[in-house]
Protein backbone atom coordinates (compact mmCIF):
# COMPACT_ATOMS: atom_id res chain seq x y z
CA UNK A 1 0.00 0.00 0.00
CA UNK A 2 1.33 3.54 -0.68
CA UNK A 3 2.40 5.89 2.20
CA UNK A 4 -0.67 8.55 1.51
CA UNK A 5 -3.94 6.27 1.65
CA UNK A 6 -5.69 8.54 -1.04
CA UNK A 7 -3.69 7.17 -3.43
CA UNK A 8 -4.77 3.41 -2.72
CA UNK A 9 -6.35 2.41 -6.37
CA UNK A 10 -8.64 -1.24 -7.27
CA UNK A 11 -4.71 -2.09 -8.31
CA UNK A 12 -3.43 -2.06 -4.76
CA UNK A 13 -6.25 -4.13 -3.49
CA UNK A 14 -5.90 -6.51 -6.27
CA UNK A 15 -2.18 -6.51 -5.38
CA UNK A 16 -2.49 -7.19 -1.48
CA UNK A 17 -5.21 -10.15 -2.18
CA UNK A 18 -2.67 -12.03 -4.40
CA UNK A 19 0.20 -11.38 -1.74
CA UNK A 20 -1.57 -13.17 0.60
CA UNK A 21 -2.83 -16.17 -1.53
CA UNK A 22 1.13 -16.14 -2.11
CA UNK A 23 1.89 -16.36 1.81
CA UNK A 24 -0.61 -19.21 1.37
CA UNK A 25 -3.49 -17.90 3.45
CA UNK A 26 -6.61 -19.41 3.17
CA UNK A 27 -9.63 -17.98 1.11
CA UNK A 28 -11.72 -17.45 4.64
CA UNK A 29 -8.35 -15.95 6.23
CA UNK A 30 -7.96 -13.34 3.17
CA UNK A 31 -11.84 -12.79 2.99
CA UNK A 32 -11.51 -11.35 6.73
CA UNK A 33 -8.73 -9.53 6.13
CA UNK A 34 -10.45 -7.53 3.31
CA UNK A 35 -13.63 -6.99 5.44
CA UNK A 36 -11.17 -5.23 8.06
CA UNK A 37 -9.94 -3.44 4.41
CA UNK A 38 -13.13 -2.57 3.12
CA UNK A 39 -14.32 -1.32 6.41
CA UNK A 40 -10.99 1.17 6.62
CA UNK A 41 -11.51 1.99 3.04
CA UNK A 42 -15.01 3.47 3.35
CA UNK A 43 -14.03 4.69 7.12
CA UNK A 44 -11.68 7.33 5.27
CA UNK A 45 -13.46 7.54 3.05
CA UNK A 46 -11.17 7.04 -0.22
CA UNK A 47 -13.28 7.04 -3.36
CA UNK A 48 -12.21 4.98 -6.59
CA UNK A 49 -11.84 6.10 -10.06
CA UNK A 50 -15.51 6.87 -10.94
CA UNK A 51 -16.14 8.68 -7.52
CA UNK A 52 -17.40 5.84 -5.82
CA UNK A 53 -16.00 3.35 -3.14
CA UNK A 54 -13.00 1.31 -3.90
CA UNK A 55 -14.89 -2.33 -4.43
CA UNK A 56 -13.08 -4.81 -2.37
CA UNK A 57 -13.95 -8.37 -4.05
CA UNK A 58 -13.91 -11.17 -1.66
CA UNK A 59 -12.63 -14.63 -2.68
CA UNK A 60 -14.93 -17.78 -3.07
CA UNK A 61 -14.52 -19.64 0.00
CA UNK A 62 -15.16 -23.18 0.05
CA UNK A 63 -18.33 -24.46 1.72
CA UNK A 64 -17.04 -27.26 3.86
CA UNK A 65 -19.66 -30.32 5.14
CA UNK A 66 -19.40 -29.03 9.06
CA UNK A 67 -17.38 -31.81 11.43
CA UNK A 68 -20.30 -33.71 13.59
CA UNK A 69 -20.74 -36.06 15.82
CA UNK A 70 -22.26 -39.38 14.96
CA UNK A 71 -25.33 -40.74 16.75
CA UNK A 72 -23.53 -43.36 17.87
CA UNK A 73 -21.20 -41.08 19.07
CA UNK A 74 -23.17 -39.03 20.57
CA UNK A 75 -25.13 -41.90 22.37
CA UNK A 76 -21.41 -43.17 23.81
CA UNK A 77 -20.52 -39.57 24.91
CA UNK A 78 -23.78 -38.83 26.75
CA UNK A 79 -23.62 -42.72 28.41
CA UNK A 80 -20.42 -41.63 29.91
CA UNK A 81 -20.27 -42.51 33.65
CA UNK A 82 -17.34 -39.99 34.76
CA UNK A 83 -16.35 -40.25 38.76
CA UNK A 84 -13.78 -37.35 38.84
CA UNK A 85 -15.05 -34.14 39.40
CA UNK A 86 -13.42 -32.98 36.25
CA UNK A 87 -14.41 -35.56 34.63
CA UNK A 88 -18.16 -34.95 35.77
CA UNK A 89 -17.74 -31.31 34.75
CA UNK A 90 -16.54 -31.98 31.15
CA UNK A 91 -19.42 -33.74 30.41
CA UNK A 92 -21.46 -31.44 31.76
CA UNK A 93 -19.92 -29.04 29.74
CA UNK A 94 -20.38 -31.17 26.72
CA UNK A 95 -24.36 -31.77 27.58
CA UNK A 96 -25.20 -27.84 27.49
CA UNK A 97 -23.55 -27.57 24.48
CA UNK A 98 -25.58 -30.46 22.60
CA UNK A 99 -28.45 -29.02 24.19
CA UNK A 100 -28.21 -25.80 23.93
CA UNK A 101 -25.92 -25.57 20.87
CA UNK A 102 -23.66 -22.31 22.99
CA UNK A 103 -20.30 -21.02 22.36
CA UNK A 104 -17.11 -22.07 24.02
CA UNK A 105 -17.08 -18.68 25.72
CA UNK A 106 -20.76 -18.44 26.39
CA UNK A 107 -20.19 -21.27 28.32
CA UNK A 108 -17.21 -21.37 30.74
CA UNK A 109 -18.03 -17.56 31.75
CA UNK A 110 -21.90 -18.77 32.88
CA UNK A 111 -23.22 -17.64 36.71
CA UNK A 112 -25.36 -19.52 38.56
CA UNK A 113 -28.30 -16.94 38.41
CA UNK A 114 -27.84 -17.43 34.75
CA UNK A 115 -29.69 -20.66 35.26
CA UNK A 116 -33.22 -20.73 35.49
CA UNK A 117 -34.69 -24.57 36.47
CA UNK A 118 -37.84 -23.72 37.12
CA UNK A 119 -38.56 -22.48 33.49
CA UNK A 120 -35.41 -24.42 31.74
CA UNK A 121 -34.08 -21.25 30.75
CA UNK A 122 -30.42 -20.56 30.48
CA UNK A 123 -29.17 -16.64 29.93
CA UNK A 124 -26.50 -15.88 27.46
CA UNK A 125 -24.40 -13.52 26.80
CA UNK A 126 -23.20 -13.74 23.16
CA UNK A 127 -20.36 -11.16 21.12
CA UNK A 128 -20.86 -7.88 21.78
CA UNK A 129 -22.55 -8.37 24.93
CA UNK A 130 -25.55 -9.27 23.42
CA UNK A 131 -27.82 -11.45 25.75
CA UNK A 132 -30.32 -14.05 24.66
CA UNK A 133 -32.48 -16.51 26.66
CA UNK A 134 -31.83 -20.22 25.45
CA UNK A 135 -34.22 -23.00 26.19
CA UNK A 136 -32.79 -26.32 27.57
CA UNK A 137 -34.59 -29.97 28.03
CA UNK A 138 -35.84 -32.06 31.16
CA UNK A 139 -32.92 -34.32 30.83
CA UNK A 140 -29.99 -31.05 31.48
CA UNK A 141 -32.56 -29.72 34.60
CA UNK A 142 -31.46 -32.93 35.95
CA UNK A 143 -28.06 -32.81 35.06
CA UNK A 144 -27.49 -28.75 35.87
CA UNK A 145 -29.62 -30.06 39.56
CA UNK A 146 -27.26 -32.53 40.53
CA UNK A 147 -24.15 -30.18 39.83
CA UNK A 148 -25.31 -27.13 41.67
CA UNK A 149 -26.56 -29.71 44.58
CA UNK A 150 -22.61 -29.62 44.84
CA UNK A 151 -21.84 -26.30 45.69
CA UNK A 152 -24.26 -25.25 48.34
CA UNK A 153 -22.59 -22.02 49.37
CA UNK A 154 -22.80 -20.61 46.17
CA UNK A 155 -24.41 -17.45 45.41
CA UNK A 156 -26.07 -15.85 41.79
CA UNK A 157 -22.53 -13.86 41.10
CA UNK A 158 -21.00 -17.62 41.56
CA UNK A 159 -19.58 -19.17 38.96
CA UNK A 160 -21.34 -22.12 37.39
CA UNK A 161 -17.61 -23.94 36.30
CA UNK A 162 -15.47 -22.52 39.39
CA UNK A 163 -11.88 -23.20 39.55
CA UNK A 164 -9.60 -21.91 42.28
CA UNK A 165 -8.70 -18.52 39.76
CA UNK A 166 -12.16 -18.11 38.62
CA UNK A 167 -14.07 -20.12 35.73
CA UNK A 168 -12.38 -23.11 34.23
CA UNK A 169 -10.23 -22.27 30.91
CA UNK A 170 -11.14 -23.27 27.36
CA UNK A 171 -7.58 -25.01 27.04
CA UNK A 172 -8.79 -27.14 30.44
CA UNK A 173 -11.93 -27.77 29.25
CA UNK A 174 -10.50 -28.95 25.61
CA UNK A 175 -8.05 -31.70 27.72
CA UNK A 176 -11.05 -32.79 29.80
CA UNK A 177 -13.05 -33.35 26.74
CA UNK A 178 -10.63 -35.01 24.57
CA UNK A 179 -10.03 -37.10 27.17
CA UNK A 180 -13.42 -38.31 28.08
CA UNK A 181 -13.71 -38.94 24.01
CA UNK A 182 -10.67 -41.10 24.31
CA UNK A 183 -12.50 -42.99 27.04
CA UNK A 184 -15.48 -43.69 25.32
CA UNK A 185 -13.38 -44.63 22.09
CA UNK A 186 -13.99 -41.80 20.25
CA UNK A 187 -11.22 -40.15 17.64
CA UNK A 188 -10.33 -37.94 15.39
CA UNK A 189 -11.19 -34.56 14.23
CA UNK A 190 -14.63 -34.47 15.77
CA UNK A 191 -12.98 -34.14 19.56
CA UNK A 192 -13.94 -30.46 19.33
CA UNK A 193 -16.38 -28.60 21.28
CA UNK A 194 -17.01 -26.83 18.08
CA UNK A 195 -18.35 -30.15 16.34
CA UNK A 196 -21.06 -30.13 19.22
CA UNK A 197 -22.31 -27.02 18.12
CA UNK A 198 -22.59 -28.16 14.92
CA UNK A 199 -23.71 -31.03 15.82
CA UNK A 200 -26.80 -28.98 17.57
CA UNK A 201 -27.18 -27.30 14.33
CA UNK A 202 -26.97 -29.96 12.19
CA UNK A 203 -29.50 -32.21 14.35
CA UNK A 204 -31.81 -28.88 15.00
CA UNK A 205 -32.84 -28.76 11.12
CA UNK A 206 -33.02 -32.34 10.00
CA UNK A 207 -35.40 -32.67 12.99
CA UNK A 208 -37.89 -29.52 11.51
CA UNK A 209 -36.57 -26.36 13.40
CA UNK A 210 -36.88 -23.23 12.21
CA UNK A 211 -33.69 -21.66 10.90
CA UNK A 212 -35.01 -17.99 11.91
CA UNK A 213 -35.13 -19.67 15.52
CA UNK A 214 -32.05 -21.68 15.45
CA UNK A 215 -30.21 -18.11 14.26
CA UNK A 216 -31.75 -16.39 17.56
CA UNK A 217 -30.17 -19.86 19.60
CA UNK A 218 -27.06 -19.47 18.02
CA UNK A 219 -26.86 -16.06 18.24
CA UNK A 220 -26.14 -14.94 14.51
CA UNK A 221 -26.69 -11.59 13.63
CA UNK A 222 -28.00 -12.56 10.25
CA UNK A 223 -29.77 -15.53 8.79
CA UNK A 224 -27.06 -15.66 6.03
CA UNK A 225 -24.47 -17.13 8.77
CA UNK A 226 -27.02 -19.89 9.96
CA UNK A 227 -27.07 -21.05 6.81
CA UNK A 228 -23.97 -21.58 6.23
CA UNK A 229 -23.04 -22.77 9.57
CA UNK A 230 -26.03 -25.62 8.98
CA UNK A 231 -26.00 -27.44 6.02
CA UNK A 232 -27.98 -30.67 5.39
CA UNK A 233 -25.91 -33.91 5.55
CA UNK A 234 -25.81 -36.11 3.38
CA UNK A 235 -28.00 -39.07 4.70
CA UNK A 236 -31.04 -36.38 5.63
CA UNK A 237 -30.38 -35.97 1.80
CA UNK A 238 -30.85 -39.32 1.06
CA UNK A 239 -33.93 -39.68 3.12
CA UNK A 240 -35.56 -36.62 1.71
CA UNK A 241 -34.22 -37.49 -1.76
CA UNK A 242 -36.40 -41.43 -1.12
CA UNK A 243 -39.57 -39.65 -0.32
CA UNK A 244 -39.88 -36.82 -3.45
CA UNK A 245 -37.96 -38.81 -6.03
CA UNK A 246 -40.55 -39.70 -8.62
CA UNK A 247 -38.98 -43.16 -8.96
CA UNK A 248 -38.09 -43.89 -5.50
CA UNK A 249 -41.65 -42.77 -4.61
CA UNK A 250 -43.16 -45.27 -7.06
CA UNK A 251 -41.66 -47.88 -4.89
CA UNK A 252 -42.43 -49.61 -1.91
CA UNK A 253 -40.73 -50.42 1.43
CA UNK A 254 -40.53 -54.02 0.34
CA UNK A 255 -39.01 -53.01 -3.36
CA UNK A 256 -42.03 -53.35 -5.57
CA UNK A 257 -43.48 -51.06 -7.61
CA UNK A 258 -47.00 -49.51 -6.30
Amino acid sequence: MPDDPKQITEEHVRDATMGMRVQRLTPTSVNSYLRVLKAWLRWMKIPGADGVPIPVPFLQAPRLVPRTFTAAQQRALLAAKPTSMSGQRVLLLAKIYLDTGARAEEIIQLFMGDINLDDQLIKIEGKGSRERIIPFSRELRGDLHRWIEQFPDASQDSWLFPTERGHISYRNMHRDFVALCKSVRISGRRMSFHSLRHTFATSYVANGGDPLRLQRVLGHTNLQMTSRYVQTQTRDLSVVHERFSPLGSAQGKDGKKR
